[in-house]
């Protein structure tokens, strides 16, 4: 395989890891579906997936054989239960890929526990017992009240098991479910706060004592925002701070414990009856001092992981981004990214900026809105430094005091948008860009015609000045010269004087004189004696 950078490597560990979980659960993909979508990769995606083919179906074979000499794999809910000695099982509550988890009571305490067990075809796994085993070492030496402690870890005819407090209530994802049903699809129906109890005949166990923060089921319930008063609906996003409360000051402790949970989710996050939240499932933990750059490390639930996990980066912060998520789920009720195909989800994730939980649901307190917000930034860096921040903030919330956090700007909101919506942003560049390019031509345009029109309106007054000033040197030479007449004292002067003033007179008089001046040179000449002449002879030389 010829050398590939990191985001290729990353890409094809998680095409093998689809491509094996498809193959196990019976399925027969095609290489070429894969192939189809990384063209560029065709050669690096034939040879390890054939490799995967292949190691799946040797697995296949040693598990057959596993079956015929030890039994069944993993004991489905109707098989006996395994027999341990100093257990009696009472009936199963929940199986996932590693193993199931049943109830039961140990003979000799008469306690009831919720036992964990490692499926058996992974017995001989050692990375399966390993990441078992540090669940177990992991949750051991964190003593919480929020966290499920471990009374006993063992292994038995094969077969390894630890075991935790019997929680009696339900996971948050369920009860997100259900939120979502009896409100937004019924908020007639009643809802009662048995359906989060299991059918058990002896008390819950609660183990540590509640938080002044726990937030009963029926809270929950009874404050829906569905109800429509303002009042419910923020006694309900209250309740809402006080489980992030809780999961945020248990995680912090993990922290400082140097212990990461790397996997929170609704899921793996317990409300039981009296309000108590309980955080289980350790199994991808790790300690804070272990490597956090290991290549391919993507376990994990992906709709929960963050950004910089895919980059094999996981820090403190990584765990904020989940509890983030946990919150606006409960929230809105509804997930920050939808469930799609893994390679879907995971470019959501890397590439695209969650929209605030307020724009989904705008009843959500600023504040709240805020402190989510800054949880589940993209960019690790401008996510809170600690865990024992966002339980600082949700206190500071539900103490009705302001919180640190900083509500983002309308700048930061619009880079947001832009970079969730890529293809209306490049639209909306487009036309601003052309609208931008006309006003521009049009701006140009428009000064290129008032210069033009500047200069002819210049041009129109210079024209002006100039003619007036002609007409008022003329009207001026021709009152030096009536002037001149009148006093000529020449036959015929006043007369002349008195035609040349009246032509004058019938001609504008100019800025700066006045006909006053035409009056007095006539009124001049009329008082000069003058002769003219009537009848002229001419005498013959020499007559006389």
């Amino acid at each position: 395989m010829t050398t590939l950078d990191s985001e290729a490597l990353n890409l094809i560990d998680l095409m093998l890891e689809d491509f094996s979980n498809r193959l196990r659960a019976g399925e027969n993909p095609s290489i070429e579906s894969y192939v189809e979508k990384h063209p560029r990769l065709e050669r690096e995606i034939r040879e390890a997936l054939s490799i995967a083919g292949r190691i799946e179906s040797v697995q296949r074979q040693e598990d057959r054989r596993s079956i015929q000499t030890s039994g069944s794999l993993l004991p489905r809910a109707t098989d006996p239960f395994p027999a341990l000695t100093n257990y009696r099982f009472i009936r199963e509550i929940g199986r996932g890929g590693m193993g199931v988890v049943y109830e039961a009571e140990h003979v000799g305490l008469r306690r009831r526990v919720a036992l964990k067990m490692l499926a058996s075809h992974l017995s001989q796994n050692a990375n399966a017992r390993k990441r078992f085993q540090r669940e177990a070492r992991s949750a051991s030496k964190l003593q919480h009240p929020n966290i499920v402690a471990i009374h006993d870890v063992g292994e038995e005819n094969g077969l390894s098991f630890f075991t935790m407090p019997l929680v009696q209530g339900m996971t948050l994802d369920q009860i997100v479910s259900k939120l979502n049903r009896e409100w937004k699809n019924d908020a007639s129906t009643e809802f009662s706060t048995d359906q989060f109890v299991h059918n058990s005949p002896e008390t819950p166990i609660v183990v540590g004592d509640s938080s002044s923060f726990s937030v009963p089921i029926s809270e929950l319930v009874k404050n829906n925002p569905s109800s429509g008063a303002s009042s419910a609906s923020f006694a309900y996003f209250q309740s809402v701070a006080k489980i992030g409360w809780q999961i945020a000051s248990a995680i912090a402790y993990a922290h400082q414990r140097g212990v990461l949970h790397r996997d929170i989710k609704p899921a793996n996050i317990l409300l039981d009856a009296q309000g108590t939240v309980w955080i289980s499932d350790f199994g991808l933990a790790k300690n804070v001092d272990e490597d956090s750059t290991m290549t391919g490390d993507l376990l994990g639930t992906l709709r929960y992981m963050a950004p910089e996990r895919f980059e094999g980066q996981c820090d403190e912060r990584s765990d904020i981004y989940g509890i983030g998520l946990v919150l606006f789920e409960l929230a809105t009720l509804s997930p920050a990214i939808e469930r799609s195909d893994r390679l879907q989800t995971i470019s959501t994730i890397r590439n695209q900026l969650l929209p605030e939980p307020r724009q989904i649901e705008p009843r959500i307190p600023i504040d709240l809105n805020t402190i989510i917000s800054k949880a589940i930034e993209k960019e690790a860096k401008n996510r809170y430094t600690t865990t024992a921040g966002v339980a600082e903030d949700l206190g500071r919330f539900l103490n009705h005091e302001p919180i640190l956090a900083r509500k983002i700007s309308t700048l930061r909101k619009t880079a947001m948008w832009c970079q969730r919506n890529p293809l209306a942003t490049s639209l909306v560049t487009t036309i601003g860009l052309f609208l931008l390019v006309i006003t521009l031509g049009s701006l140009r345009a428009a000064a290129t015609l008032s210069v033009e029109s500047k200069a002819a309106q210049l041009a129109r007054d210079a024209a002006i000045e100039s003619k007036v000033l002609s007409e008022r040197s003329d009207w001026e030479s021709r009152l030096i010269a009536i002037k001149a007449i009148r006093t000529s004292r020449r036959p015929g002067q006043r007369f002349e004087t008195l035609k040349r003033a009246r032509d004058l007179n019938s001609s504008p008089v100019p800025p700066g004189h006045h006909s006053s001046e035409l009056r007095a040179e006539a009124f001049g000449a009329l008082c000069n004696a003058d002769l003219t002449s009537r009848l002229l002879w001419t005498i013959p030389s020499g007559q006389y």
